[in-house]
């Protein structure tokens, strides 16, 4: 699960250019930045938290018995399609708020 989330986290961060600089060049906001880094992460990570119990929430209604998270989170497919779940998800959050996805600005601009 801890993968996953890394993983999910990852590719949300990824949606925005100053989150993909972020995961590129990491130093351009360490040490200076690190409070704030961990605190935009941390709203983040506990997003997509919440959409991955939604998902699993949401395929225990549909499927009973027959759904096992473990499974989801065990299998490429499985991962695949809880990706696409959280990505539409974070999409979503992001046009309602355009402050949504990480906008920590990095320390040679600030």
């Amino acid at each position: 699960m801890r993968f996953s989330l890394a993983y999910l986290l990852a590719k949300v961060l990824k949606s925005n250019t100053m989150g993909e600089a972020l995961l590129d060049r990491s130093g351009d906001w360490m040490p200076e930045l690190r409070d704030a880094v961990s605190e935009a992460m941390t709203a983040l990570a506990e997003d997509v938290v919440e959409s991955i119990n939604f998902f699993v929430d949401s395929e225990q209604e549909e499927q009973g018995e027959v759904f096992d998270p473990k499974v989801v989170f065990k299998s490429r497919e499985g991962v695949r399609e809880l990706e696409n779940f959280v990505q539409r998800d974070s999409r979503r959050q992001a046009r309602r708020d355009p402050g949504y996805l990480f906008n920590v600005d990095p320390k040679h601009v600030t």
